[in-house]
């Protein structure tokens, strides 16, 4: 993990990577830092949390005007939730984002009103929780809340019940239900309660039989992190085989991945096997409204 740490340190503050992603650089560095209690490695990456931070920070201290919506939710509003985490100074940038969120129309963000319209796809259900719940967490006051979007899990039931391959709708749903988890446990800070949750248990297990199959690491790693989560236990056959291939899988130079990986791809399979490799512990249970 140490050498998949190393990889990221140069990789990810690297000029392409961090010209393509620099927010989620930051978080994912903050993330691996508050998902891991492995003394060396998480000292290593809360130390490289803050240099990420910091550095975005001194380059988007306030929000333009005319800021495109993605850009406000998923780049300044994204890197300024890790700043503040941190501790650094964000006043004057959450001003800003709090003074645009009350003009901000949902369609704007997510292309339906979470609050009247049920997403139209897995897809876009993934991507109105992750929004909404960067914008709260930076304290942006929506239209609308993250209890709001989550909610429109009665209507995304019942998922997909693949068996030897993702269909894209089957992917689409995995990939919601992982985030749905996140958003719900703030990203790994606590467990959830697995009784609540058992037909999202029940698609994380298939979809990552499948992942191991072949050799998916992204699906691996989320599977593993979703299904620890919801109270699976480190010692689950499922899991140890899931690990044991990420394992086989890691290249040399201690990343996932190929060279010719777009610089998000590589950095996001990275990130997601060192989540599946981490030990998840014992964390406060809590249980989510829906």
């Amino acid at each position: 993990m140490l050498r998949a740490l190393a990889f990221l340190s140069d990789y990810a503050l690297g000029g392409a990577c961090w010209s393509a992603c620099a927010p989620d650089v930051a978080y994912m560095f903050f993330h691996l830092a508050t998902r891991s209690r492995q003394g060396a490695f998480t000292r290593k990456a809360r130390t490289l949390a803050g240099r990420a931070a910091r550095r975005w920070l001194d380059d988007h201290a306030r929000l333009p005007p005319r800021t495109p919506a993605e850009e406000v939710l998923f780049g300044y509003a994204y890197g300024a939730c890790t700043a503040t985490q941190l501790g650094l100074d964000t006043r004057a940038l959450r001003r800003d984002l709090s003074a645009w969120a009350r003009k901000a129309p949902p369609r704007s963000l997510f292309g339906f009103d979470p609050r009247r319209q049920a997403p139209p796809d897995g897809d876009s259900w993934q991507y109105a929780m992750v929004g909404t719940h960067i914008a709260e967490g930076v304290g942006m006051r929506l239209q609308w809340r993250l209890r709001d979007v989550a909610a429109w899990r009665r209507v995304m039931l019942p998922y997909p019940r693949p068996k030897r391959r993702l269909t894209k709708t089957a992917e689409s749903a995995f990939y919601a239900v992982t985030h749905l988890v996140y958003v719900l446990n703030d990203y790994n800070l606590y467990t959830l309660p697995r009784e609540r949750f058992l037909p999202e248990v029940e698609l994380l297990r298939a979809a990552c039989a499948i992942a191991i199959a072949r050799d998916d690491v992204e699906g691996m790693g989320e599977a593993i992190d979703a299904l620890l989560a919801l109270g699976e236990s480190d010692g689950d056959p499922l899991l140890v085989r899931a690990r044991r291939r990420i394992l086989a899988t890691q290249n040399r130079d201690g990343s996932w991945g190929r060279r010719a990986d777009e610089p998000y791809t590589r950095l996001h399979k990275t990130w997601v096997a060192l989540d599946g490799l981490t030990r998840y512990g014992r964390r406060e249970i809590v249980s989510p409204r829906l």
